[in-house]
């Protein structure tokens, strides 16, 4: 008895110890969990102090007057904060200032755990839009040469030089009311050249003002191409038909759509979305779309490669949604036929956009410098504005463009085909250039103009008066609202 009464006295002894050991351990693994959950906690508390801290400084930077503005870019950056006591916690804050944006970098602090969250906003170079009154089917700063074809309404030019208009045999004014304006004191006989043997204009009309000039345009900034997206592979979508939805900032390595049975929908959820492709590829040939935006917010597709752009683009509004297209296979962008692109594009330095057919954009199209554009015949353009700065712009092809142009700072329009554009070229620097059987419906604004060939070029509204918005530059910066890395 008394031995079985000791074996089991030391088994009560064994189990205690084991169950000791249990028990410290399991209350070890409880407070190392309430550890890492009260860390978490922390981090989350942290993260959001400092989106405070940057949502302060941003808003503050977006909300400045003109002369706050001019102010803070003297400042001596980088610019840091005192540490800032919010909540539980405080934040520090430190601005960067960089040529295209500012960096705001906000680090938010809870005991000893650290966020950091930054926040970029764009700068752009503010303009004031004024609305402009076009009186005439032609103005010229410089010469007008009427060596051919046909204008009706007046035609203008600011040039004072002897043989600033030439006018000759072939060239005919539509509308006999048609007047010939130039400026006030000078000597229409030295202005106005006309072969001797050449009684076509003899009952033209002179009219001698003073003739207002016409500035250069705005041209709407390229946005930057953002960094530091989050990584969403690639996406491929072909075979059968289906869908595949995605939302949020990301970049893609590659997005390839190979038909238009297949649909990529981008659900914005009523904010503001970046995409950045390495490589896009659409095709789909039809007004089927092959990428469907749904939501508000403004929308930018940043594209390093275009490989084809052949399939339709659907949106809310298409002023929202933004195709930026920095480089192209060969150089150049060829968009597809029978397209509606509810977007606007913009394509990056020197490449060759080509539209093989008619198409809708419901946006503009705005080149970087070298760029050029033509158009298969018989297709018909419908856009908003096609915007270049220090481009040369050469019109091939001898298709039809509704919408206008607007060229700043450029050194030649080109229309050698017969392309015609419904609507005003605006280009106050460059010499416009009408050698083929197209030509304007609506204004020509340029250096120097010549029409030979079969051109025509219209002044077409009703009122005898165009008017146009256009953006006029105050070489004063403004900042707009970025992304957050």
């Amino acid at each position: 008895m008394l031995n079985n009464k000791g074996s089991t006295l030391a088994t009560v002894v064994m189990m205690s110890s084991i169950l000791l050991i249990f028990a410290v351990a399991f209350s070890t693994s409880v407070v190392a969990d309430v550890s890492q959950s009260a860390k978490q906690q922390r981090n989350v508390e942290a993260h959001y102090i400092a989106m405070a801290g940057a949502n302060a400084v941003s808003q503050k930077i977006l909300s400045m007057n003109e002369l706050e503005r001019k102010e803070f870019g003297k400042l001596a950056f980088p610019l840091t904060s005192n540490e800032t006591l919010f909540e539980d916690g405080s934040f520090t804050v430190t601005i960067n200032d960089y040529p295209d944006q500012i960096e705001i970098k906000s680090i938010g602090k809870v005991r000893d755990t650290e966020a950091t969250v930054v926040h970029i906003l764009e700068k752009v170079e503010s303009a004031s839009t004024i609305e402009l009154e076009i009186p005439f089917a032609i103005f010229a700063k410089g010469m007008i040469n009427f060596g051919g074809g046909n204008i009706k309404g007046d035609i203008a030019t600011k040039s004072k030089a002897e043989g600033a208009i030439k006018l000759n045999w072939g060239a005919e004014f539509v509308d006999a009311n048609s007047i010939i304006v130039i400026p006030e004191g000078t000597d229409p006989n030295k202005i106005i050249k006309i072969p001797d043997w050449c009684n076509e204009f003899d009952n033209i009309k002179i009219e001698q003002k003073n003739i207002p000039d016409y500035p250069e345009p705005g041209i709407p900034s390229f946005p930057n191409f953002p960094s530091g997206l989050p990584e969403k592979g690639s996406i491929e979508l072909s075979g059968a038909p289906g869908t595949m939805t995605i939302s949020g900032d990301g970049y893609y390595d590659r997005i390839s759509i190979a038909h238009s049975g297949k649909k990529l929908i981008l659900n914005t959820g009523g904010a503001t979305t970046r995409i950045r492709v390495g490589e896009l590829s659409l095709n789909g040939g039809d007004k089927n779309p092959v990428i469907e935006i749904k939501g508000d917010g403004k929308v930018y597709i940043f594209v390093d490669n275009l490989k084809s752009f052949n399939g339709t683009v659907k949106a809310p509004d298409g002023a929202e949604v933004i195709f930026y297209i920095a480089n192209s296979v060969g150089n150049v962008a060829t968009l597809g036929a029978d397209l509606e692109i509810q977007a606007s594009l913009y394509f990056g330095d020197n490449i060759d956009v080509k539209i093989a057919g008619s198409c809708d954009i419901k946006g503009d199209i705005v080149m970087s410098p070298r760029c050029s554009i033509s158009i298969a015949g018989g297709s018909e353009i419908n856009l908003g504005t096609i915007y270049a700065s220090n481009a040369n712009i050469d019109f091939g092809g001898s298709g039809t463009i509704n919408g206008n142009v607007m060229l700043s700072q450029g050194k030649s329009v080109k229309l050698p085909g017969g392309t015609a554009v419904n609507g005003v070229v605006y280009a106050p620097s460059a010499d416009i250039t009408f050698a083929g059987s197209g030509g304007v419906i609506g204004a020509v604004v340029g250096k120097d103009v010549s029409l030979t060939g079969g051109a025509t070029v219209e002044h077409n509204d009703d009122s005898d008066l165009i008017t146009i918005p256009i953006e006029v530059s105050d070489n004063q910066i403004e900042y707009k609202e970025g992304y957050w890395k």
